[in-house]
């Protein structure tokens, strides 16, 4: 059953842990507070089915190559995703892509889906 009441953290990448990859991006308290690790977009958008829209997102661009469609995924399929299906819950979010275009690109969506809120306007 869905609760889109349910407060919880994505971690979005195909890599790295959320447990044992500390940065300064994140808050003091980031072993407290545990990151529900998605490491597909179809393994977030499960997620996001089950608890609603996340709360917080930390997101990696690169998901890997899927060969059923000889493409390599991005965290930006599942940000379209997201606004489609969540449109009124821009979830704040931190970038840690070593891809600095792409996440130049995840910022830039993400900023606009929340002024495009602020202003009352359809994202």
């Amino acid at each position: 059953m869905r609760n889109d009441k349910m407060v919880w953290k994505l971690w979005l990448d195909d890599v790295r842990n959320p447990e044992v990859f500390l940065t300064s991006f994140y808050e003091q308290d980031f072993r407290v507070e545990k990151y529900v690790w998605a490491m597909t977009v179809d393994q977030a958008i499960y997620y996001t089915k089950l608890h609603g829209a996340p709360n917080f997102m930390a997101l990696d661009h690169d998901l890997g190559y899927d060969p059923s469609l000889m493409r390599t995924r991005t965290a930006m399929e599942y940000l379209h995703w997201l606004v489609n299906r969540y449109p009124d819950s821009c979830p704040k979010y931190r970038c840690h892509s070593s891809n600095p275009e792409a996440a130049k690109n995840m910022v830039a969506f993400m900023e606009s889906w929340k002024k495009s809120l602020e202003s009352g306007n359809d994202p």
